[in-house]
C-alpha cells in the first residue's frame, strides 16, 4: 500500500468521524409530537403550493416520499391538480389523526371554473411528508351544491371528551361503510340517522 491511499484513507474516517460526532445525541426531550394544529398547518402549506402551482412551496418532504393521483403513481408538482388553475371555496373538512400522523381534507374547490370535490391525505413523520394521496371528481351535478357550501356544524365541531367513543370503535364505524358497499346493504353501515350522502 502506498502512504497517498494509507494518508487518504485515515483523511475519510476522520472527515466521518467529525461528521458523526456532529450529530446530536438521541435525547426523547427533543422529539416534538405534531398535534391536530401542526397537521392542518402542514395541510394547509400542501393546498398552498397547489393554489400557487409552486411546488417548491411544498412543506418538507421526506426523500422518498410517495404520491398518487386518482391512484395513479406521479411526482409532486404532477397530476390535474397540479397543473390546472384550482381555487379554495368555503367548504373544506378536515379529518386529522395525530396518533397515525396523518391529516385529510375533504373540499369543494374551482377547478378551471368548474366545481370539483377533493380528497387529499397527507402521511406525515418527523416533521416530513411521506406519503400524498390526492382523489378528484368533477362534473359535480348542481343540485348538492346548497349542501357543499358550508359544512355542518356537527362535522366541525369537537365533541366533548365524555361524548366521543373509542378509536376502536370510530375505526370499526369507518370501516362499516366499506362493508356495506361490499355488502350491497346500508343498514350494515353506522350511518347517522339525518346522514345526507
Amino acid at each position: 500500500m502506498s502512504k497517498k491511499w494509507i494518508a487518504a484513507v485515515v483523511l475519510s474516517w476522520g472527515v466521518a468521524g467529525l461528521l458523526f460526532a456532529a450529530e446530536p445525541e438521541w435525547n426523547a426531550a427533543n422529539i416534538k409530537a405534531c398535534d391536530r394544529a401542526c397537521l392542518v398547518a402542514i395541510m394547509d402549506g400542501y393546498m398552498a403550493a397547489i393554489y400557487k402551482h409552486d411546488p417548491k412551496a411544498v412543506p418538507a418532504l421526506a426523500a422518498d416520499v410517495r404520491m398518487t393521483e386518482n391512484t395513479g403513481h406521479m411526482d409532486v408538482g404532477e397530476g390535474m391538480l397540479w397543473r390546472s388553475k384550482v381555487e379554495p371555496t368555503s367548504f373544506h373538512l378536515y379529518v386529522v389523526d395525530p396518533v397515525s400522523g396523518q391529516v385529510a381534507l375533504q373540499a369543494r374547490v374551482k377547478v378551471q371554473g368548474r366545481d370539483t370535490l377533493i380528497a387529499i391525505r397527507l402521511k406525515v413523520d418527523r416533521g416530513q411528508i411521506q406519503e400524498i394521496e390526492q382523489l378528484w371528481a368533477g362534473n359535480i351535478n348542481a343540485a348538492p351544491i346548497p349542501l357543499l357550501t358550508m359544512p355542518r356544524a356537527t362535522l366541525t365541531t369537537d365533541l366533548p371528551v365524555s361524548q366521543r367513543d373509542s378509536r376502536e370503535v370510530l375505526l370499526r364505524a369507518a370501516n362499516s361503510y366499506f362493508d356495506a358497499l361490499e355488502g350491497d346493504d346500508g343498514k350494515i353501515a353506522a350511518f347517522a340517522d339525518d346522514c345526507v350522502r
